[in-house]
């Protein structure tokens, strides 16, 4: 049963050299152990070209995959652990975000979306910063934001973990919910996480001198742990979050201040237990998935939420069987310009 994880990492495609997010690598949940499948999906022609692979990391909910400018892939993580090109563990690169769950889910990977986040260093083209989080308790919440620094050229040029774990900040956070856009410059790049239990968010500017908190922003509704996302628009001028539980806020971003305005919140008022969104290519559009229905907002409106428009409708399918329903969940907008929704579960692949 293939389980149809998009990647996770939900950065703006705008960011990015062409070609280093190409790869989308997804899982397939395989209980009696290694070597594990997966479906491909490789953009580098411009339409997905999709392939089976045995491989021996196995994903749950969080997959990140980064490629260099032409597309060759370097690494990826399941939130426990990185591994290199030729599928083996990065050196150093096991122990990510350390926790009883984390131990837990060891052979399959992180059931949290959003909890790690690859981004290029500024000051090197071949450096790399991965944040990360996990579950710290029986709620559900995060107690430690982490990063780790990535140097491709070591180990022959497969890449090592060169500091790892270091602890970004120590608080009640919500878990996953990281993302990030490129600072108005071109070059340095803002990280965004959210306090749990506030309206807090934490943003950090990544630079090439390192990773320092720029401010904290009480903007939007108090965020409780829910099955959600994070995102911003391809142009990083706007950012949204919806949860099932906290709703939808739409606000507006200066990428070179660091400073969120203008939030606007959309009840909307339905069962979801999952919610999921992306912007358009032209970051004009927002979709909302809400486990039953996909939204979609005009955000060139005056009136953003009485744009409000169902596009499309559970169909009530089910792979392979019931209870396994193909509703909708998280989304990403792929480098082809298309948005991609998986599901809540795993899915037949035929």
């Amino acid at each position: 049963m293939k389980r149809l994880i998009l990647i996770l990492v939900m950065l703006p495609l705008f960011s990015f050299s062409q070609g280093i997010d190409n790869l989308w690598m997804m899982g397939y949940e395989n209980f009696s152990g290694p070597p594990f499948g997966g479906i491909n999906l490789d953009f580098s022609s411009g339409a997905p070209v999709i392939s089976y692979h045995l491989r021996q990391i196995n994903y749950g909910d969080i997959s990140v995959t980064i490629c260099d400018s032409t597309g060759n892939f370097l690494f990826t993580t399941n939130g426990v652990y990185l591994t290199n090109s030729t599928g083996d563990t990065m050196l150093n690169g096991s122990g990510l975000s350390p926790s009883y769950y984390t131990t837990a889910v060891a052979d399959y990977g992180l059931y949290v979306p959003q909890t790690a986040l690859a981004i290029p260093d500024p000051a090197s083209s071949t450096k790399y910063y991965l944040f990360h989080n996990t579950v710290d308790d029986s709620v559900a919440y995060a107690y430690k934001m982490y990063y780790s620094k990535i140097d491709m050229t070591l180990d022959g040029g497969l890449g090592a973990v060169t500091n790892k774990n270091i602890v970004l900040m120590n608080d009640t956070l919500l878990p996953g919910r990281l993302t990030a856009t490129r600072h108005g410059n071109g070059r340095d790049w803002w990280v965004v996480f959210h306090e749990a239990h506030t309206n807090r968010y934490y943003i950090y500017l990544v630079d090439p001198s390192g990773v320092h908190l720029h401010s904290t922003q009480n903007i939007g509704v108090n965020m409780i742990f829910d099955n959600g996302q994070f995102c911003f628009s391809p142009d990083g001028n706007r950012f949204a979050e919806y949860g099932a539980a906290n709703d939808l806020d739409i606000m507006d971003f200066d990428r070179c201040s660091g400073v969120f305005s203008n939030c606007i919140h959309v009840g909307i008022n339905d069962s979801a237990a999952g919610a999921g969104i992306a912007f358009s290519p032209n970051s004009n559009v927002l979709y909302a998935s809400s486990t039953s229905y996909v939204y979609q907002f005009d955000l060139t409106a005056s009136n953003i939420p009485s744009t409000k428009t169902t596009v499309a409708v559970y169909d009530t399918f089910y792979s392979p069987i019931y209870p396994f329903a193909t509703t909708f969940y998280l989304e990403q907008l792929a480098p082809a310009g298309k948005i991609y929704i998986n599901c809540t579960n795993g899915t037949m692949d035929k």
